[in-house]
């Protein structure tokens, strides 16, 4: 399922519906997951719904941001760029940008 909403969140046309539709919290937990195909997924459909800027302040909200931070430490390479990438899409938006140095 990570990975088909993964693809989908590639088009911007679904940012707002897949967020709306509840995905979030799940992608969350995904983050959590102990397997790094699944961290990478979950990661890489949050970088891509955080290019919306309603969605970067509803993912932070959300409590995302401690996970990716926590992804940072992967030794999977996969990993490490969307979650990386995904702090760096969250970061630009000014609402966002304390609660990520706090981390």
């Amino acid at each position: 399922a990570a990975g088909a909403l993964w693809s989908l969140s590639v088009n911007a046309e679904n940012h707002v519906k897949i967020v709306r539709e509840g995905a979030l919290p799940y992608m969350v937990r995904l983050l959590q997951s102990p397997h790094n195909k699944i961290q990478e997924q979950a990661s890489g459909t949050l970088r891509n719904l955080a290019v919306n800027d309603e969605n970067k302040v509803k993912i932070v909200q959300e409590g995302a941001l401690p996970h990716l931070v926590a992804l940072l430490r992967s030794t999977y390479d996969p990993v490490l760029i969307q979650a990386a990438g995904t702090i760096r899409n969250l970061s630009v938006h000014p609402q966002n940008e304390f609660k990520i140095v706090q981390e």
